[in-house]
């Protein structure tokens, strides 16, 4: 390849390389335009003819560059160089996790598991949040990690500073190499040492894939070396494959099971999302007292050999008898909690928190005997969210639940699931329901009354309910719940139910979309009159879309043609006016605040940045409307009336429908492109509610026949308090979820539009 130190590429000017290898070239130069250092990684093209393959990273380069995440690296452009594809990326200033770790190792060190929380945390974030926008890794490794510190640099060998944050780099790579090597006999693009079986069998991958990788990044964080390891390419592979990870001496059993689960060979045992996996090992660490390797006594090898044929090494003396005190324990408290529902009220579940179910060590099922007579399993509890609540428009305003089950499995024999809306006025039937066989399914409540749910409920609840249910009432017996913060809900629902300073209390989202739609139909009956030679009229709908847009306290909101009229609403306004913010910077403010919150969900989270992404667009293309609008008021010739013209029609479409500046088919939820229509979709997606796992009493009881239900269960305080109950089933095999379901498009929501980027399930 050509060296480029010292030259220029596209806008950056190359001034070192800081790293080769077989794949590709890493130089550090000054990005022209943005001034500050950029990285630039060259990838050799073993294909120089195979224009498909260029496009096809052109296509994946375009995706990733959208991503926008602080533990994501950012690319800045993409190109080809002499027929190379290169990126450009920020700069991070720090060593790669493989690095650091393996100083660590060198002096049998390790992190601290304050430290594997942080990292995992924002590496499970910045993958959840890839993931949520179609975009897979495929390439989890401590060398695609680099950290990094705002207090100062990181040093290999030194501690780490308690600021330190770890970013993900190369996404996509491996998508590429992949495509462009598919000739290439022998040849494996990823890191043999991380991938999964599917990636190491050469089968298609899922999200899942990334899941196993930092499972085994996880690993060898704890264990201070990999899991798998050969000689060759081809016997790591096989290990993957085949053999079960090995035990780390000293390991609590809760963590060792986390590990499990993240390596499992089949992706369908394996945490589904980064997040489950990220959960799982905190609460894991939390019931641990922080001790990631409390030390066990030493037991006889044959008790603890797994069913998966993997021999432990030296642990701890008679884990057997604890494993079977917890299972008869568990059996005991899910007794005791059926006996108790018979006459108390179920006990208060713990909020936004998914918890890890009473551990019973299945592993040595075939040394031990189950301490029951039942041959029912316990259904697994996925950890972390199984779907979620999704608020939307049907025929009113929010007055549609819509529950969405993710990995949700069934419920025990003879029993079915029922969704609730609760509040503390309270209660709402969402009907029953039963998920697929794959844990996923849909299913719609619309209330008959029109009644916003959002404005009335902050909790959902899923329970566990005899079939036939022929009680109205909860069993009390809650599987899955999930509560809105209570101060994240009051500015949830300044965005989506009323704000008290906006005429009619209108929500800020409704008052500004549909400001901005008034707008541009008034706009556009501008144009036509004046087409049409009535310039009284134009005159007259300029006047009125600019006191709409500017608002009722601004200077600029006056009678402009004289004819003693002006516009009658009292108009908040789309610009900050008098002691009124305006629709777009009062949505940015509460969207803002919504997700810097405790307890902001990762919806609020992601959906936030794109509402506040789209607003900023909004926010600098209001003043360039206005400006189009005064010179239609105060003209110095005609043809300047009709360019003004032109160009507040073509801007205020803009603002309603944004605009596709890359030419790639879609409006993207990137500044400069989404406008009215994207920040009215994603600020609904702010309100999902993840639907957590809340009690072991699931598992507890899962094993037991519920058909005695019927009648003697305590149900919740909460009766009928919300709207009327509809208790119809749903479809019992609901179809999948859908990616990208929007509000309906009644009472001023925006029609159905393609939006890419979408932070949501």
């Amino acid at each position: 390849m050509t060296n480029w130190v010292g030259k220029r590429l596209g806008k950056v000017q190359i001034e070192s390389l800081v790293a080769r290898g077989g794949i590709a070239e890493v130089y550090v130069g000054t990005h022209t335009t943005l001034g500050h250092k950029v990285a630039v990684k060259i990838l050799q093209s073993r294909n120089e003819e195979n224009s498909d393959a260029l496009v096809r990273f052109q296509r994946e380069a375009r995706v990733i560059a959208k991503l926008r995440h602080p533990n994501i690296v950012q690319v800045h452009d993409f190109d080809t160089i002499e027929n190379a594809p290169y990126l450009v990326m920020e700069y991070i200033e720090g060593p790669s996790l493989s690095r650091y770790l393996n100083a660590l190792h060198q002096n049998n060190e390790r992190l601290t598991p304050a430290q594997i929380v942080r990292l995992l945390d924002a590496v499970a974030s910045a993958l959840q949040y890839a993931h949520n926008n179609g975009v897979i890794h495929r390439d989890i490794k401590p060398g695609n990690i680099l950290l990094t510190s705002r207090s100062g640099p990181i040093l290999v060998g030194k501690p780490l500073p308690e600021d330190f944050e770890p970013v993900l780099t190369d996404f996509g790579l491996v998508r590429f190499l992949d495509s462009n090597r598919e000739t290439t006999m022998g040849h494996i693009a990823g890191t043999p040492a991380y991938m999964s079986p599917e990636q190491a069998r050469g089968e298609s991958v899922d999200g899942r894939t990334d899941v196993y990788s930092l499972g085994i990044v996880l690993f060898e964080m704890l264990a201070g070396h990999i899991p798998f390891d050969g000689e060759s390419t081809m016997s790591i592979l096989l290990k993957q494959v085949s053999e079960p990870p090995p035990l780390i001496p000293g390991l609590h059993p809760l963590i060792e099971d986390v590990l499990d689960r993240a390596l499992a060979k089949d992706v369908k045992d394996r945490f589904q999302t980064p997040m489950e996996l990220d959960e799982a090992f905190r609460t894991a660490l939390n019931t641990t007292g922080n001790l990631p390797t409390v030390q066990r006594e030493r037991i006889p090898a044959e008790i603890l050999l797994r069913k998966t044929g993997r021999a432990a090494k030296p642990g701890s003396q008679k884990r057997w008898i604890r494993i079977a005190l917890l299972a008869l324990m568990a059996i005991a408290l899910g007794l005791v909690l059926f006996v108790r529902a018979n006459s108390l009220p179920p006990a208060p579940v713990k909020e936004n928190t998914a918890t890890v179910p009473t551990v019973i060590d299945t592993t040595v099922s075939d040394t031990i005997p189950p301490p029951t007579a039942t041959t029912t399993q316990p259904a697994p509890l996925p950890l972390g969210p199984s779907g979620i609540l999704r608020f939307e428009n049907g025929t009113a305003l929010a007055d549609q639940a819509t529950v969405i089950a993710q990995a949700m499995p069934a419920p025990p024999a003879g029993s079915q699931y029922e969704a609730w809306l609760t509040s503390a006025k309270g209660r709402i039937s969402l009907g029953v329901f039963a998920p697929d066989k794959t844990g996923q399914g849909e299913w719609v409540f619309t209330s008959s009354e029109g009644a916003n749910l959002l404005g009335l409920y902050d909790r959902v609840e899923i329970t566990i309910e005899p079939k036939p249910d022929t009680d109205p009432k909860s069993s009390g017996l809650i599987a899955y719940s999930f509560t809105f913060p209570a101060e994240g809900l009051t500015h949830l629902r300044y965005l989506l139910v009323a704000f008290p300073n906006t005429p009619d209390r209108a929500a800020l989202i409704q008052g500004l979309y549909s400001d901005i739609k008034e707008i541009d139909k008034v706009v556009g009956e501008m144009q036509n009159s004046f087409e049409a030679g009535d310039k009284a009229a134009a005159q007259q709908k300029a006047e009125s879309a600019l006191n709409r847009l500017v608002g009722a306290q601004s200077a600029d909101h006056k009678d402009w043609n004289g004819d003693g009229v002006t516009e009658s609403r009292k108009s908040y306004g789309l610009l900050p006016n008098g002691s009124q913010f305006g629709y777009i910077r009062a949505a940015y403010g509460e969207a803002d605040y919504l997700t810097n919150t405790a307890g902001a969900t990762q919806y609020m989270i992601s959906n936030g940045a794109v509402v506040k992404a789209c607003a900023q667009n909004l926010a600098s293309w209001a003043p360039q409307l206005r400006d189009f609008l005064l010179k239609t008021l105060t003209p110095e010739s005609e043809s300047e009336v009709s360019a003004a013209m032109q160009d507040a029609v073509a801007l205020v479409d803009q603002m309603l429908n944004g605009i596709d500046l890359d030419h790639n088919g879609t409006v993207d939820t990137v500044a400069g492109e989404c406008g009215a229509q994207i920040v009215y979709q994603f600020a609904y997606h702010m309100a999902d509610m993840p639907l957590l796992p809340t009690s072991p009493s699931y598992q507890l009881t899962a094993g037991i026949p519920l058909t005695s239900f019927s009648g003697t269960q305590t149900h919740s305080s909460l009766q009928n308090g919300g709207g009327s109950q509809n208790t119809q089933p749903a479809s019992t095999n609901p179809p999948q979820p859908k990616k990208t379901k929007k509000p309906n498009p009644t009472h001023n929501s925006p029609p159905t539009k393609k939006a890419k980027n979408a932070n949501h399930p």
